[in-house]
């Protein structure tokens, strides 16, 4: 892996990602925040905001800003579905 660990591959990628985003998409949310977690994956809010907690946590390890309550919604993909986009599934 050319010393490189997983995790700073992974958040390499979302920086790049993240820094990319075009104008014209400004008004995009950037962010995911714990209630929106929690409805995603079906887990209460102080569930959610533990799993916001640690994932800010990484990132500030990393030397990233965190935001409290939000979590980067790349970093967040990456990290929970494995980098793919989350898709609302109406039941």
């Amino acid at each position: 892996m050319l010393g490189i660990l997983p995790s700073d591959w992974l958040l390499e990628t979302v920086t790049k990602n993240i820094l990319r985003k075009d104008k014209n998409n400004m008004n995009e949310k950037l962010y995911y925040t714990a209630a929106e977690i929690a409805q995603m994956i079906g887990v209460g809010r102080t569930t959610a905001y533990g799993i916001v907690k640690q994932m800010n946590e990484e990132l500030k390890s990393r030397g990233f800003l965190a935001v409290r309550g939000k979590v980067p919604k790349e970093f967040f993909d990456a990290k929970y579905f494995g980098g793919t986009r989350c898709k609302e599934v109406s039941a």
